[in-house]
């Protein structure tokens, strides 16, 4: 179990409504409600729930319509709810996962990287690690996790 899931399970342990998904599997479901006007999208869990996990960002690049919706579902949650985003990319090369447009990808990382604590992992094989994760929980008190492999 990763450090995002066992987060939410805590989260979940303490009365928090909180959702997981990887990355491709939530394209699909954004791409479901692309069409659907904003405000409409409210009633979503993965609009409503405190916390949203989502696994996986980087693995592969997304599309100019995926960059759209993912800056759609981060503004939408922006002040009102935490995500937990795990990556094995630094947030320096974020603009090649996003469609390779650096200033949607800035939009996203200013609403992403607001009131976020990071937790930077190093593993003991050499010439391997893994790079950043962001944790923006609000909700949670300011508490900043740090962990050295």
């Amino acid at each position: 179990m990763n450090l995002a899931v066992a987060l939410g399970v805590k989260a979940i342990k303490n009365g928090f409504g909180t959702i997981h998904f990887l990355l491709d599997d939530l394209m699909h479901v954004l791409k479901g409600g692309a069409a659907v006007p904003p405000r409409r999208l409210k009633v979503k869990r993965y609009l409503n729930s405190a916390l949203l996990v989502i696994d996986e960002v980087g693995f592969r690049p997304s599309d100019r319509q995926e960059a759209n919706l993912f800056f759609r579902l981060v503004s939408a949650r922006y002040e009102k709810g935490s995500i937990i985003l795990t990556s094995n990319k630094h947030v320096r090369d974020w603009p090649e996962i996003f469609a390779g447009d650096e200033i949607l990808t800035t939009a996203i990382l200013d609403r992403a990287l607001h009131h976020v604590h990071i937790i930077h992992f190093t593993s003991l094989l050499q010439g391997w690690a893994i790079p950043a994760v962001g944790i923006a929980c609000p909700a949670c008190g300011d508490r900043s996790l740090t962990q050295e492999g």
